[in-house]
């Protein structure tokens, strides 16, 4: 499954007091001759953990953010993240990215490459649902997201994982949620990238079947200031016997005061 829309992803971790992890769609590039979803994983664990721009985006440039802000470009969170953290593999937000086009593209590919970094995959929020009883808004969130497969492609990652934006319309259709879901893994699979979501019972259960990219967060709040902890080597051991071989990528939320402190997030 994709990730759900922020509100109902902290109600359902608020209801169930559970852990975060992740869930993806694939191009064609991460797919093996037989269909099935094919990545070569490093085998060295500090390889495979990668940090997310989403806690950062108090401090990356935004389409909307003018060039003057004291505040960096996406193409530089792979080298900033380097030479903080001495981890090079990044997970970028969709709304970090400064343009879609292919100049801006191919300069933030190159300004990873130059930082001896990689993107492990592309977190993709959108405002149109995939289960609205409309079905020219169901319509417009496939597009959106075969966008963002295009531009996944375009950047080299293995990996996409889109929310599911609630509806206006409709409560949470599971068959037409599947449908259009259907329609991106097609689109998907012709361009050669992959799908991830997040979730305790649950956890379990998901890690059977998740591949490619796991969000690690050691806490979630609710809109009332409400802090659910999460039971790392529990969550852990839950990925070691589920032979988890893919990316964590860090990430940290806190409540809307803190986002906008000023404060960064790792430091």
């Amino acid at each position: 499954m994709p990730a759900l829309s922020h509100r109902t992803r902290r109600s359902f971790l608020a209801q169930s007091a559970l852990a975060a992890a992740g869930a993806s769609l694939f191009p064609r590039l991460a797919f093996s001759a037989d269909g099935a979803p094919h990545v070569q994983f490093p085998a060295d664990p500090r390889e495979r953990v990668a940090i997310a721009s989403y806690p950062f985006r108090d401090f990356i440039l935004g389409p909307r953010d003018g060039a003057a802000l004291q505040k960096m470009d996406l193409k530089d969170f792979a080298a900033h993240c380097g030479e903080r953290f001495n981890i090079r593999k990044v997970e970028p937000w969709n709304r970090h990215f400064r343009s879609t086009d292919a100049k801006y593209l191919e300069e933030f590919r190159a300004s990873v490459h130059n930082a001896r970094g990689a993107v492990v995959n592309i977190a993709v929020d959108g405002d149109h649902s995939l289960y609205a009883a409309d079905a020219s808004e169901r319509d417009q969130a496939v597009a959106f997201s075969k966008k963002w497969i295009d531009v996944a492609v375009a950047i080299g990652s293995p990996s996409v994982r889109t929310n599911i934006a609630e509806a206006k319309d409709s409560k949470p259709d599971l068959d037409r949620a599947a449908d259009s879901l259907k329609r991106v893994a097609e689109f998907a699979a012709t361009k050669k990238t992959g799908r991830e979501e997040y979730a305790y019972k649950g956890i379990a259960a998901m890690f059977q079947h998740a591949y490619g990219i796991c969000h690690v967060k050691d806490m979630e709040n609710n809109e009332k200031g409400q802090v659910f902890r999460v039971d790392m080597p529990r969550t852990f051991g839950i990925l070691k016997r589920a032979n988890y071989r893919g990316y964590c990528s860090m990430e940290f939320d806190a409540l809307a005061r803190e986002h906008h402190s000023g404060r960064d997030p790792c430091g």
